[in-house]
């Protein structure tokens, strides 16, 4: 009969086309072989009409429920709301099944239909409430819940435990312990026993619970949530796995896949009964693949089984499902720490952190990995709580002692540093530190005995001698150094350290033939040695011989090529020489390797700035900000390259945050007033620059900015007074020969500016520099000379953009246009998304070759598509490519942000006349010729004008 009564459940599923497809439809907890076998039967059964009631379907479901199987329950009552969905009996069983499943949202669903429907019965008011509870609605429960409407003593005692459950779930845990006791003195009920339990769980003595807990399961020994909670407590307050896994195993329903398995899973795992553990759990999984609890340990268990690498994917999973699930944070930020892939461990730990600020070994992790990324005003931050509040701890001391040195405070490091050495008095580290403090400090006795102990205490420590051999160096103290060097030597004579010590002492005492001999004797030793190489090169260098001292530098390449100080050595080396190009190479490798250096990417911008490779000096300094911030020195870099380059709007945004990070710097305010004359905003400019003159009243950049300012305003005779005062202090300044020579020009006498930049490059020669003299020569009306100036500089310096750009537009001015092209093309090769050059060579293409044009004006556009000379450009190919629909989209755009520009008028008006709208045309025409400017294309614009009057 119950076979004949579950193919016919199948049936319905699945041959009677006439039905509305049912969902939810739960077949995993029968067998495959069951399964299989009623497919088989249903396939074979004929008809697919049923001419079955909804009552009938409820009988039929009532006699699964009473059978033990909800789900086929749950078809037949589903079956049944399809005929009839007023069916409030089917509504209040089906209800009460998702009760026993804890799914509250279908029981609520369910039960208020029943409800509008017209049940009125109290127990499914009391389902209704107890919905309310599986889904934490307490407050509803406690509002809406009257107490005095419930007269039977089964019910009255059901409404007080909910009550209480309600009041519990609120942590009103009086009202809740007075409302389960009323329950059980109207009827003894396991719900009120086992909110009862879970207040004692809290406050009572482990034994008292424990046989309230007892004395429960004796009376409801199948009871759900009473054996969940008994299972709970034994599991996770008496770490009773085993009695844990009787309750869970022996008394819960094998259907319920939820919280309960997950602490069977976890009672077999805690027995390190891993494969049952991982069988259960995929049980869970198998029905709720997301289940973030169950992935969770399931990751536990491949952790434990070292499976490292499937464990990480299943915690990735969790986090996928659950972003805030803490405990899969701490365990992948913990994975990833150990893997030493700092970013992604901070990116979790971090996320822990937020709300777990009270771990410490969360806040040892973290503050180890900002240490590793320089970070150290964090790794202290982080730290000092726990310092303060466990000051015998040396791991802490010893983390925040680094963070506190790292960041130059000598002073604050020295207690702790002491402390360490209190707690642990052969702590070579601390000794070290404490040495290098004390020498800091100018103890200089003190700092060599801590400096000794640490010796003592480990002579493996490299750098702790070779703070002893430069303190000795330092001191003339010749025969100590030859001393400490000659141990090193005796402990390692095959290795070249000693013998490069023995030759420091020596080129220190000024003996350089010995010196050399030992350095030799140790790249005999190893060829390659940086230490040995970079020796003798310095002693080649000062002996002029620079050939030599770059083979030193070369034999360290052939092991390191990428030696951070050899190539800083040799950008020094490559200076002395004046070849300056080659200085610029060499940095740019070192920065490659080191992109994090601020001194090294700070020399290398500078070095790009003043040679006219101004991209180039954005680009390193925007790594630096990536990595470091808003740091002072960076910003101000960033905003005097963009001074240059004609950046005014993102030079005045940039020293603004200058000002925010160093509110006291004079410089800072100096360069936002250079930035604000550059965009004409003069009033602004003049009240900065007082404002900086009280910060530092003789600071050189300020009354460089004065008179910069001065020209703008046309005060030459201001500017000169400034210039002639800084001259008489500083005679040979470049710079304010410089700006004697900006007046100059700013006064049209060109032949005098010309003479005062050529006298200013003679003493410091620069692109912005040689820029100025060929303007000057040009307007002197000397243009060959000017042209003259600038390709011999570009001889020299070829990667300067902004000399070579400068000598394009004098090759178009002058009617050169394919010189002019091929300079662009130039710039182009060593910047390939540069948009100004590419778009100079697209305007300068369009006439004879519109292809290639419309190819780099294309390029430029997908760079620079707010640029309204890109667009501009684009738009006008657009138009000569037959496209005027598309020209006029681009240009309305621009014309309409910039309404005085006539050359943005007159390409618009030309395209809308090849789209046949001559009215709008001949408007922007007139617009364009009424303005008092004399734009290139003004005869074409009238002659157009002409052509479209009526």
């Amino acid at each position: 009969m119950r076979m004949i009564q579950r193919v016919r459940v199948l049936r319905l599923q699945l041959t009677c086309l006439t039905l509305k497809p049912l969902k939810e439809i739960e077949m995993q907890f029968f067998s495959l072989q069951i399964v299989t076998t009623l497919l088989l039967l249903a396939i074979n059964l004929s008809g697919c009409g049923t001419s079955d009631t909804d009552e009938e379907y409820l009988k039929q479901a009532q006699i699964f429920y009473a059978d033990g199987n909800p789900s086929a329950a749950t078809i037949e009552l589903k079956n049944a709301l399809v005929q009839n969905p007023k069916n409030t009996e089917a509504r209040k069983l089906l209800g009460e099944i998702y009760l026993a499943d804890s799914a509250g949202v279908l029981a609520e669903k369910e039960l208020l239909k029943a409800i509008e429907y017209g049940d009125n019965q109290t127990s499914t008011r009391l389902d209704l409430f107890q919905s309310y509870l599986l889904q934490s609605k307490f407050d509803e429960i406690i509002e809406n819940l009257d107490l005095n409407t419930f007269y039977v003593p089964g019910e009255k005692s059901r409404a007080y435990a909910l009550a209480g459950n309600a009041y519990l779930g609120t942590e009103q845990t009086v009202a809740a312990a007075t409302l389960f006791e009323k329950s059980l003195e109207t009827l003894d009920n396991a719900d009120a026993r086992t909110g009862e339990i879970k207040i004692a769980i809290e406050s009572a003595e482990p034994e008292v619970t424990q046989r309230m807990i007892e004395d429960a399961l004796a009376l409801y020994p199948k009871n759900f949530e009473l054996n969940f909670v008994a299972a709970s407590y034994y599991h996770y307050q008496l770490s009773d796995y085993t009695r844990a896994l009787d309750l869970i195993s022996n008394t819960l329903p094998t259907s319920h896949l939820g919280k309960a398995q997950l602490l069977k899973a976890e009672s077999h795992f805690a027995l390190s009964e891993y494969e049952l553990a991982e069988a259960t759990l995929n049980e869970i999984l198998a029905a709720r693949p997301t289940y973030a609890p169950a992935l969770f340990l399931m990751a536990k268990i491949k952790f434990a089984s070292i499976d490292y690498e499937t464990a990480q994917e299943l915690l990735e999973q969790v986090l996928l499902v659950a972003p805030n699930h803490e405990a899969s944070l701490l365990m992948l930020g913990s994975i990833y720490f150990e893997d030493k892939q700092f970013e992604r461990a901070q990116n979790y730990l971090q996320k822990y952190w937020s709300v777990n600020k009270e771990s410490e070994d969360v806040a040892k992790l973290l503050a180890a990995i900002y240490l590793q990324q320089d970070e150290y005003v964090e790794a202290e931050s982080i730290l000092l709580p726990f310092v303060a509040n466990n000051p015998d701890d040396i791991t802490l001391l010893e983390m925040v002692t680094s963070a506190v040195l790292r960041q130059g405070k000598i002073e604050g490091a020295e207690a702790y540093l002491q402390r360490i050495i209190e707690l642990k008095p052969d702590s070579v580290e601390a000794n070290y530190y404490l040495g290098v403090n004390l020498l800091a400090k100018g103890e200089t006795d003190a700092g060599i005995d801590a400096l000794k102990n640490a010796v003592a205490n480990d002579k493996t420590r490299p750098e702790t001698r070779a703070m002893l051999m430069k303190i000795y160096i330092e001191r003339s103290e010749f025969g100590k150094a030859a001393a400490l060097a000659k141990e090193i030597n005796d402990e390692a004579p095959t290795q070249p350290i000693g013998w490069n010590y023995l030759g420091l002492v020596k080129r220190a005492e000024g003996q350089i033939p010995e010196a050399k001999a030992y350095f030799e004797k140790a790249l005999k030793l190893a060829p390659n040695d940086p230490a040995a190489n970079h020796q003798l090169a310095a002693i080649a260098r000062s002996e002029g011989n620079y050939q030599l001292a770059q083979g030193y530098y070369d034999s360290i390449y052939l092991k390191y090529p990428n030696h951070f100080a050899t190539r800083i050595a040799n950008v020094s080396l490559y200076s002395e020489q004046q070849n300056f190009p080659a200085a610029i190479e060499q940095l740019s490798i070192a920065v490659s390797a080191n992109p994090a250096d601020i001194p090294a990417g700070l020399l290398l911008s500078s070095y790009y700035m003043r040679y006219g490779q101004l991209l180039d000096a954005l680009s390193v300094l925007a790594t630096l900000e990536n990595i470091h911030g808003d740091h002072q020195t960076v910003l101000l870099a960033q905003a005097e390259a963009m001074l240059l380059i004609g950046f005014y709007d993102s030079a005045l945004a940039t020293s603004s945050r200058l000002i925010a990070v160093a509110p006291d710097s004079a410089l800072a305010h100096a360069v936002k007033a250079a930035a604000l004359i550059s965009t004409r905003e003069f009033g602004t400019a003049a009240a900065t620059l007082s404002e900086a003159q009280t910060l530092d009243p003789e600071n050189f950049r300020i009354q460089l900015e004065q008179i910069k300012l001065a020209i703008a305003l046309k005060q030459y005779s201001n500017a000169q007074n400034i210039a002639s005062q800084l001259e008489t202090k500083l005679p040979e300044n470049h710079e304010i020969i410089s700006k004697k020579g900006e007046i100059a020009f700013a006064k049209k006498k060109f032949e005098n500016a010309s003479s005062l930049f050529g006298q200013a490059l003679s003493l410091h020669a620069d692109s912005k520099t040689i820029g100025l003299l060929g303007k000057a020569l040009w307007q002197s009306g000397d243009q060959k000379a000017a042209i003259r100036t600038w390709v011999q500089w570009l001889t020299e310096f070829p990667k300067d953009r902004q000399t070579r750009l400068l000598l394009a537009k004098a090759y178009k001015l002058t009617k050169n246009n394919g010189a002019a092209i091929k300079e662009w093309e130039v710039v182009i090769s060593y910047n390939k998304n540069d948009s100004m050059a590419l778009n100079e060579l697209a305007w300068s293409l369009h006439k004879s070759e519109i292809n290639r044009a419309r190819e780099y004006a294309d390029r430029a556009y997908s760079l620079a598509p707010n640029n309204f000379n890109v667009v501009d450009t684009l738009a006008v190919i657009s138009r000569l490519q037959g496209q005027p629909r598309e020209a006029v989209y681009l240009l309305r755009k621009i014309v309409a942000t910039t309404p005085a520009n006539p050359s943005f008028q007159f390409h618009l008006a030309q395209a809308l006349a090849d789209t046949g709208a001559n009215d709008e045309a001949l408007q922007l025409l007139n617009k364009a010729l009424s303005g008092q400017s004399n734009f290139p294309e003004r005869d074409e614009a009238t002659a157009l004008s002409e052509k479209l009057l009526p």
